[in-house]
């Protein structure tokens, strides 16, 4: 599981060039599995969308790999319950149980009381329980995203060398389609400079808000209006 960042706002200066940065930096003991980027291979961006103030705001979330994942989670909870009830069912049944037989006769009912807590967890995880698609149990600052998205990475051997005609080797994530987002604005940003450090890895890339040819970012933008846009990383 990936988690994407918040979204901030940026002032643009109209016909200014400038250069875009992406830090790529895993939280520290989120895991057992380490996560190791290598390198940021793309970025793009476009998807230009003008929303007035009054309207609820934008943000990244989605929640296709979210579905994806409590969906395979709760298919191992099912294959798992049907394990111990069919054990406990059998122990129930035997004539002359021994004490080892008692013994693990509870200890199999506690892992199906367990079982049946954590699969209500998956499905309606407690605020701040760090769960995936539990819901914050703070207030976030002005103009951060409330909701961290999901990103599972559910590949195998064959995953990571099946080709993509888009990227390559498959993408985790590829198909997680953003509100406003249309696959055939997006503009590649030439990366200038890319370079890791001790645990995270960035990109220096350059652009220029011409570039999209839109009257959104040709103008100074009114003050009761804002001007969203996607900004995609391919990170290896």
């Amino acid at each position: 599981m990936i988690t994407q960042p918040p979204i901030f706002p940026s002032p643009l200066h109209q016909g200014h060039s400038r250069r875009v940065l992406v830090r790529v930096r895993p939280v520290a003991n989120s895991g057992t599995l380490p996560l190791i980027c290598e390198s940021i291979s793309s970025l793009a961006i476009g998807c230009v969308c003008v929303r007035s103030r009054l309207q609820k705001g934008l943000d990244s979330y989605q929640e296709e790999d979210l579905t994806v994942l409590r969906d395979h989670w709760s298919k191992a909870l099912a294959r798992r319950k049907k394990y111990l009830d069919e054990q406990i069912q059998k122990l129930i049944n035997k004539q002359d149980k021994s004490e080892a037989d008692s013994e693990r006769e509870r200890a199999l009912i506690e892992q199906w009381v367990c079982l049946t807590e954590e699969r209500n967890a998956v499905l309606v995880p407690s605020p701040g329980s760090n769960i995936p698609g539990a819901p914050a149990d703070w207030t976030p600052p002005p103009n951060l995203e409330e909701h961290t998205p999901v990103l599972f990475l559910d590949l195998n051997a064959d995953d990571m060398s099946a080709p993509n005609a888009k990227e390559g080797l498959q993408a985790v994530g590829i198909n997680s389609i953003l509100p406003k987002e249309h696959s055939t604005d997006y503009v590649p940003l030439p990366i200038i400079k890319s370079y890791s450090e001790k645990d995270n890895v960035c990109a220096f890339a350059s652009w220029d808000s011409s570039l999209h040819d839109s009257v959104h970012l040709n103008r100074v933008t009114p003050a009761n209006e804002r001007v969203y846009m996607i900004l995609k990383a391919v990170v290896r």
